[in-house]
């Protein structure tokens, strides 16, 4: 039985490298895996995967001295007509710092939020070091989120803080424990215990303050 065909993104990836220029790495990647994964299954009449157009496309393009997003557009182009995806949901690229906020909020409406700076990240997003500040406005901002959407317990929200201008954007809510409650925890406010509490039909103050600055902590993953 002839094994299957498979198409590998290394070749695309030895060519932006060789290029020279300051391309973005893990944004290409990300669209060739999920190009992948929608073109999964089928056939170009010659019997290749698919997928190899787009990647085709995309090394002439990267011949070419194309930028960034416009590769990423070769790795996605034929996704919306050829697969089963049926709209994008596009939005701005906005350069600027991750800012994220662990948010409790007990069933009477106190509520305590600390927001901390993500300043180096593994490449799925888990925080390494990060500076746990407070900022008035944002905490607000955080606590009346949370009263609209009735949140209880322990969330986490993440916004970007625009490069220049300050402005943060709310991204999402993730409704559980981040993986960086540990700073939270380390910056004196014991969130995963109020979170017990809270869902023990306890109450908190509101008014736990963090303690500020710089913290970073060991990252191992395993795979099994």
């Amino acid at each position: 039985m002839e094994a299957e065909k498979t198409v590998s993104i290394q070749p695309l990836l030895d060519i932006l490298e060789a290029s020279g220029n300051n391309y973005q790495i893990d944004k290409i990647k990300k669209a060739f895996d999920y190009a992948a994964l929608l073109h999964e299954g089928q056939r170009r009449e010659s019997g290749e995967p698919y997928i190899s157009h787009p990647v085709a496309v995309a090394l002439i393009l990267v011949g070419m001295e194309c930028d960034t997003d416009t590769v990423v557009a070769a790795l996605l182009h034929d996704t919306l007509e050829d697969t089963s995806l049926e709209h994008y949901l596009v939005q701005p690229m906005i350069k600027g710092h991750v800012i994220t906020v662990d948010v409790i909020r007990d069933a009477a409406g106190h509520c305590t939020a600390v927001p901390r700076e993500e300043l180096l990240r593994t490449p799925n997003g888990a925080g390494l070091s990060v500076r746990v500040f407070e900022d008035p406005v944002l905490e607000a901002t955080c606590r009346a989120i949370a009263a609209r959407a009735e949140i209880l317990g322990c969330v986490n929200f993440e916004f970007i803080r625009g490069e220049g201008s300050g402005i943060y954007y709310f991204i999402e809510c993730n409704p559980r424990f981040a993986g960086g409650v540990a700073f939270t925890e380390l910056a004196e406010v014991p969130a995963v215990h109020m979170h017990l509490a809270i869902f023990d039909g306890g109450e908190i103050s509101g008014e736990e303050k963090p303690v500020t600055g710089f913290m970073t902590r060991k990252y191992q993953e395993f795979r099994m």
